[in-house]
Parts: C-alpha cells; sequence; structure tokens
C-alpha cells in the first residue's frame, strides 16, 4: 500500500475532528454544561420557579461532591505510593526499588500529585470523566543558582563542561577585590573573588503529567475506552506567539486562521471575559490547537 501523502493525512485527521467534535457537542456538551448549572444552582432553565414565588437556589450538587471527594481522594493519598513496580526474579528487587521511587517522584514531586488527584477526581464527580494526560516533553529543563566569593579556580571549574558535553550559562558575573591567605606562604596576598549567577540544564526533557478540562477532550462517538478508540485529541486554544516558542515556524502560524470567537458552555464559566476585547496585537490572537492520536 503507497505511503499517504501530506494532503491525504491532513484530510483525513480534519475530517476526524469535525467527527469527534460534533459528537462532543452533541452527545456530551449538554451533559457537562447541565451538571455545571447544577453544582453552580443555575437550575431555572431546568426547573422553572412557579409564579409569585421565592426563588430557591439549590446547592445539592455542590454539597454532594463536596462530602464526597475527601473519602476518594484519601484511598490514593493514604499512602505515599501511587504505583508500585513489582520485581519478576530475585535478581530484579533492588531495581524494582529504585523504579518504585523514581515512578512516585516522578508523579508526586515533580508533577504535583496531589492535585491531579484532586482536579481529576472533581471532574470525574461532576462530568463523568476525569482526564488525566500524560507525555514527555524533550524542551530541556533548566535551574539557576547563585555562587559568591569564588576563586579563579573555582569560577573555572564551576563552568566546566559535564560529560555530555553542557556548560553553565553564566547569566550574571561580578567580581572584587579581596585578601586571602596563602596556603603556601601563609601571607595575604591581594585576590579577586567572584560572584556569578548561572543556569545549568538539568535534564534534557521530563515526563509531564495533567488534568485536561473534559471539554478538550475528543474521542470518537464509538469508542468504549481510550485503549479501543480509532481516533482521540486534546484540543485548545493558544495564542500565536505560543505556537511559536514551541518551535513551529513563524510564517506557518500567522497563516492559521484564528480562532471562533464562540465558547463552550463550560469555557465560558470558567473564562467568562477571555474573548470580550480584540486583540490589535496578531500575535496574542488564539488558533485552536490540536493533538491528535
Amino acid at each position: 500500500m503507497a505511503a499517504l501523502t501530506d494532503d491525504q493525512l491532513e484530510a483525513i485527521v480534519a475530517s476526524q475532528i469535525e467527527l469527534a467534535r460534533r459528537h462532543d457537542r452533541n452527545e456530551r456538551e449538554s451533559s457537562r454544561s447541565k451538571a455545571l448549572d447544577y453544582f453552580l444552582g443555575n437550575v431555572d432553565q431546568y426547573i422553572p420557579p412557579e409564579a409569585n414565588r421565592s426563588k430557591v437556589v439549590s446547592r445539592d450538587v455542590a454539597d454532594t461532591i463536596g462530602w464526597l471527594l475527601p473519602g476518594i481522594i484519601r484511598v490514593f493519598t493514604a499512602s505515599d505510593k501511587m504505583a508500585v513496580a513489582e520485581p519478576v526474579g530475585v535478581e530484579d528487587q533492588q531495581f524494582a526499588k529504585e523504579a518504585t521511587e523514581g515512578l512516585n517522584y516522578v508523579f508526586w514531586k515533580a508533577n504535583k500529585g496531589y492535585e491531579i488527584v484532586y482536579n481529576a477526581t472533581w471532574d470525574a464527580l461532576l462530568v463523568g470523566n476525569g482526564i488525566i494526560k500524560t507525555y514527555y516533553d524533550d524542551y530541556p529543563v533548566y535551574g539557576t543558582a547563585f555562587f559568591s566569593d569564588l576563586s579563579e579556580d573555582q569560577l573555572a571549574a564551576l563552568l566546566m563542561p559535564d560529560e555530555d558535553g553542557n556548560a553553565p550559562e553564566v547569566l550574571a558575573q561580578s567580581s572584587k577585590a579581596a585578601m586571602v591567605v596563602d596556603e603556601a606562604t601563609g601571607q595575604q596576598v591581594r585576590s579577586v573573588k567572584y560572584d556569578v549567577k548561572i543556569r545549568h540544564k538539568k535534564a534534557d526533557g521530563q515526563i509531564c503529567i495533567e488534568v485536561i478540562a473534559p471539554e478538550q477532550f475528543l474521542i470518537d462517538a464509538d469508542a468504549i475506552s481510550t485503549d479501543d478508540a480509532a481516533f482521540t485529541a486534546h484540543w485548545e486554544r493558544k495564542t500565536r506567539s505560543d505556537l511559536v516558542s514551541m518551535g513551529y515556524d513563524k510564517a506557518t502560524v500567522y497563516e492559521v486562521p484564528e480562532a471562533a470567537k464562540n465558547q463552550t458552555p463550560e469555557e465560558a464559566s470558567r473564562s467568562p471575559t477571555i474573548y470580550q476585547q480584540e486583540s490589535t496585537d496578531k500575535s496574542m490572537e488564539p488558533v485552536d490547537y490540536f493533538e491528535c492520536f
């Protein structure tokens, strides 16, 4: 079978996106909106108030979620181990222990695991789905550090490249004269001390775990779960500046049509004023961004 051309692949993906968005609008959006209205107590359109009677605001859904949420979260947070790597044989025990520690560090520390559990559980209780996305971000992770009163030898050693050839980047540096004791003679001699702020690469990338809004998750209409889905996608709105900073070609990004001004009911409830003002800066215009699987 001949390989798909870029145009054919683009047409297939565009068709799948439209089908998934249509399915979401027809089958899932109304139930999410209704659940959110009930959570906020906005039930007039579902239970109209009687004529000449006082209006009642019911927050039963919010109260019920607030009552259930701590108990469910406690199931996941009672132990410091979200995941356990089990050894196959005796020789795997040490590796399994290290893998377990690594997995739990990535989830609880590197990715704010408690917030992930809380947000996904809240979404699941309200709308029936808590969507957690995991991926590897290959953008380098940098850290900054400040060192003071360094000698020339210490500064040179600090700026030496590591085994991968990555040398720290000097962000700021200053020097000052100082009197130090010469270890060889015991006499005070004039020396130069350095204060330096550096940026160093901590890792080539990192594993990311995040909760995405239920309305930003698309799945084909026939799927029972993500495992058997023919198509899934995460869509969101990003500014042109965001896409350029992610590495996309600037000329291509500026040719993409601006996102429609209409908002989903859920998006409107989260950010009611996001589209009230027109942007005069083209780099800040939002565009629809899809990550498809």
